[in-house]
Formats: structure tokens, sequence, C-alpha cells
């Protein structure tokens, strides 16, 4: 789905778990797998980066029409309900904070 090699997503979650911003946590579906939990320093990693994105946004949305601002969060709140629903069908956990890689 991310379209990168698994040696890369292994090397990118090392190093969030060196930071303390994950932990590897044993599949209760797959002996042979473990799952990626973001810790509480992760968490906070994620809300911020949310944060700056807004902060972001802010300014480059604050002269749009209302009606049109708000069909516009309409359709992101749809196609954020869909893409959980596209990552649950392909066997991801849609649990914030949870994906399952090999062990």
């Amino acid at each position: 789905m991310l379209a990168v090699h698994a040696s890369h997503v292994t090397r990118q979650v090392r190093r969030l778990q060196r930071t303390g911003r994950v932990t590897r946590v044993a599949d209760p579906d797959d002996s042979r797998a473990r799952r990626i939990r973001r810790t509480p320093l992760g968490e906070d990693a994620v809300a911020r980066l949310g944060d700056a994105g807004a902060r972001g946004m802010r300014p480059a949305l604050s002269h749009g029409p209302p009606d049109e601002l708000r069909r516009l969060a309409g359709l992101l709140g749809r196609m954020v309900d869909v893409l959980l629903t596209h990552s649950a069908d392909e066997g991801q956990d849609s649990d914030a904070g949870t994906t399952t890689t090999p062990a």
C-alpha cells in the first residue's frame, strides 16, 4: 500500500522505536507477526503534526466562503472514512496507532 520496500519501513519503525515513539507488541491473531503501537510520546508527536498542519491551513482557508468550507470539511471527512474502511478491508487494523508487521 505504501509502495516502498519492506526494509525501508523496518528502518523507519526501528528509528521510531529507538526514539520512544512506537513499541512492538504481539499480534493476537498471528504469533509470527508483531504490531506497532504508538506510545504516549508518539501520540504527542502525531498531535503536534496535526496542529502544525492546521496552523498552516488556517490562513489558506480563512478567506473561503463558509458554505464552501463546510462542504470541503464534509468531503474530507468522507475521504477519511473511505480510507479507513479500505485499510480495514485490506487486513490493516484501523485502530489508531496499530499496524500489523512481520516479526
